[in-house]
C-alpha cells in the first residue's frame, strides 16, 4: 500500500460488506462502517475501490452524526482542499447515493491529469499517481456537495465520476502495461463495460429535472477539464452532447496489443451512448450499485 494515499489507510473500525453474490445494500446509518475488505471470487481475491475515498466517507459520516444543519466551508484534504459550505442533508444524500459505487481493486486503473494512468493498489502494477487519481474524486464530490440537487442526481453524478476516473482502453494501454492487471478477465471487455455503464448513467441522467441535468453536466465537465490539463491531443476526454458521459467508442481490441485493455477512439459521428432501460422503483443507492456492476466479478 502507498503511504502517500489516504484512501489506502483503513481505520480499525472498517468492516467488509460480504455477500454470496454481489454487493449488499448498506446497513442502517447507526450501523454503517466503511467497506473495503477482501472477498474471493472464482478468479481472484479483491478489495473494493469505492468511488467515495475513505477519508471523504469519514467526513460525511461525521457530518451526518452531528447536530448542525449546515457545514461551514474551509480547507480539508478529505474534500480536495478548499471547499464551499453545504447543508448536512447533502452529506446524507451523497453518502447514501454513492456508497455502493464500487469496483474491484483487481481491475481498477485510475485516470490522471495529463493523460497519465495509475494502477490502484493491489491491481498488479505501478501505483505511482494513484493519490492524485483519488484526489480528483475528492474535488469532484466537494463540488457536488455544494449543489442543490437531489439524491438521485448524486447517484448519477457518482456514476459519471466513476467513468471519468476509469480510463478508456486506448489511453490505459498507451500509458501503462495493462497486461499486468490482476483481473485479466477485465481486459477484453474493458471498453464494452465502460459503454454499458455509460448507458446506465445516461438513463439516470435523462430522468432528472432539466435544472439538475444542467448543473450536473457543468459539474462533471470540471473533472474532465482537470483530466485534460496537459494531456496530449489524442488523450483529450470530452462529453457527448446533452449527457454527463463521453461519446461512443470502439470496443475492439488493438491488433498490435491483443491481450491489453480493449477499446479505441471515439466513433464518428460523435454521439452519446443510448440510455439503458430504466429499473422501476430503483433507489439512488441501488442505481449506484447497478452502474458499477460491470466492473465487479460475482462473489
Amino acid at each position: 500500500m502507498s503511504a502517500l494515499d489516504p484512501d489506502d489507510t483503513w481505520p480499525t473500525s472498517a468492516r467488509a460488506h460480504i455477500a454470496s453474490s454481489d454487493l449488499v445494500a448498506p446497513p442502517p446509518l447507526k450501523k454503517r462502517r466503511l467497506a473495503s475488505g477482501w472477498v474471493a471470487s472464482k478468479t481472484h481475491t479483491s478489495g473494493y475501490d469505492e468511488i467515495l475515498p475513505t477519508d471523504t466517507q469519514t467526513k460525511l459520516l461525521s457530518d451526518m452524526a452531528g447536530s448542525s444543519s449546515s457545514i461551514p466551508g474551509g480547507t480539508l484534504p478529505s474534500l480536495g482542499g478548499k471547499f464551499t459550505g453545504y447543508k448536512r442533508k447533502r452529506a446524507d444524500d451523497l453518502y447514501s447515493a454513492a456508497e455502493g459505487v464500487r469496483t474491484d481493486t483487481a481491475n481498477t486503473l485510475l485516470a490522471l491529469p495529463g493523460g497519465d494512468v495509475a494502477f490502484h493498489s493491489h491491481a498488479g502494477g505501478p501505483t505511482t499517481g494513484q493519490a492524485e487519481g483519488h484526489h480528483l474524486r475528492r474535488r469532484a464530490f466537494a463540488r457536488a456537495l455544494a449543489q442543490k440537487w437531489s439524491a438521485k442526481a448524486d447517484s448519477v453524478f457518482a456514476g459519471a465520476v466513476l467513468l471519468a476516473s476509469r480510463p478508456p482502453g486506448a489511453q490505459a494501454r498507451s500509458a501503462v502495461d495493462t497486461t499486468k492487471l490482476r483481473d485479466q478477465s477485465a481486459l477484453t471487455p474493458w471498453e464494452k463495460n465502460r459503454e454499458t455503464a455509460k448507458s446506465m448513467v445516461n438513463q439516470g441522467f435523462a430522468a432528472l429535472p432539466p435544472v439538475e441535468r444542467t448543473a450536473l453536466r457543468k459539474t462533471i465537465q470540471l473533472s474532465f477539464d482537470e483530466l485534460n490539463k496537459g494531456a496530449p491531443p489524442g488523450f483529450h476526454r470530452e462529453l457527448a452532447p446533452a449527457v454527463p458521459t463521453s461519446p461512443r467508442r470502439s470496443t475492439a481490441p488493438d491488433p498490435a496489443k491483443p491481450f491489453a485493455a480493449a477499446g479505441g477512439d471515439y466513433l464518428l459521428p460523435k454521439a452519446a451512448v443510448a440510455p439503458a432501460a430504466p429499473v422501476s422503483g430503483e433507489t439512488p443507492g441501488a442505481f449506484g450499485r447497478r452502474v458499477s456492476q460491470p466492473f465487479r466479478v460475482k462473489r
